[in-house]
């Protein structure tokens, strides 16, 4: 209340949903987004009006609706100037980094351990020579075909300008972390299924752990959402089982560590003790990793996986 119109942005989720939203008065706020990738121009009328005998005008009706930009073509001018741009930046992405021996995927990289996660972790235990390490997959749909990998590449794998945190954790704080994180899925129709209630981004995956995750065949049900839990956590480096009270070193992205997706609250560790924070983005942590070990074999070492639960 108090605003007649807001002009959203971030969330790629277009609005007004239908095709215009037409508003009387001046109570309710007018909420415009047009959406990702530039596809459309939010739009705004707003009628005043000033009666006989009055100083102020006053908004007697707001409508909103996006107009789709697919069919204008794009501005001389602009284009113009901003070409040099466009080919440095052309050049930068379809630089060369490393060789790719066989297709790498993401297909199906939230329901198994899949090599493009397995690639972000490792890298991210490369550069902080973390303990453990949690990371997500970002893009479901990404592959690439044996050959070279480029910058483009990287992007298409990592599309967030995330940096990179190293936390100490105890072993409790790491079990609870991944037990939220499994909640992502749920059963469904005799199916283990992912949970609608999470994002995908949100659901991380971790390395230099072995673990099963349980999943309850009450979720998903009409019923109280039942937890899934996360058993048989091993400590790769000493081949033992975790110790709830240990202190280990973990990696993850700056989003995670700084409480993004509720992981780091659920695990009452938003307060633990940051000893490592790069001031380089995630994507330059790959490329570079990816430089280092120059050939790229896509494999997996299945450190962790679903199990049907009680």
């Amino acid at each position: 209340p108090g605003f007649d119109i807001v002009f959203a942005g971030h969330s790629h989720r277009p609005m007004p949903k239908e095709e215009r939203e037409s508003i009387r008065g001046s109570q309710k706020s007018l909420l415009i987004n047009a959406g990702s990738w530039a596809k459309n121009l939010g739009v705004a009328q707003i009628i005043l009006q000033k009666s006989e005998g009055q100083e102020k005008w006053q908004v007697i009706s707001k409508n909103g609706w996006l107009e789709p930009v697919k069919n204008i073509p794009a501005a001389t001018d602009l284009l113009q100037l901003s070409a040099p741009y466009h080919k440095k930046t052309l050049a930068y992405i379809r630089t060369e980094v490393a060789t790719l021996t066989d297709t790498l995927s993401s297909e199906g990289g939230r329901f198994a351990d899949n090599p493009v996660v397995e690639l972000i972790n490792r890298a991210q235990m490369d550069y902080t020579g973390a303990d453990i390490s949690f990371a997500a997959s970002f893009n479901d749909h990404f592959k690439i075909a044996p050959g070279s990998i480029r910058i483009k590449d990287i992007y298409g794998m990592y599309r967030y300008e995330n940096f990179l945190d190293m936390i100490e954790m105890s072993g409790r704080q790491i079990k609870d972390f991944l037990t939220y994180s499994a909640q992502y899925y749920q059963w469904d129709n005799g199916a283990i299924a992912a949970n609608p209630q999470m994002a995908g981004y949100n659901y991380d995956m971790a390395e230099g752990l072995r673990y099963k995750i349980y999943v309850n065949r009450n979720s998903g049900t009409n019923k109280q959402q039942a937890a899934n839990e996360v058993r048989d956590l091993i400590f790769i480096k000493t081949g033992k089982p975790l110790e709830m009270n240990r202190i280990y070193k973990v990696a993850m992205n700056s989003y995670r560590a700084t409480g993004g997706g509720g992981h780091m609250a659920a695990a009452n560790a938003l307060s633990a003790k940051v000893i490592f924070k790069s001031d380089t983005e995630m994507r330059n942590i790959l490329s570079a990793y990816f430089k280092k070990i120059k050939t790229i074999r896509p494999t997996v070492d299945h450190n962790w996986q679903i199990v049907s639960g009680r």
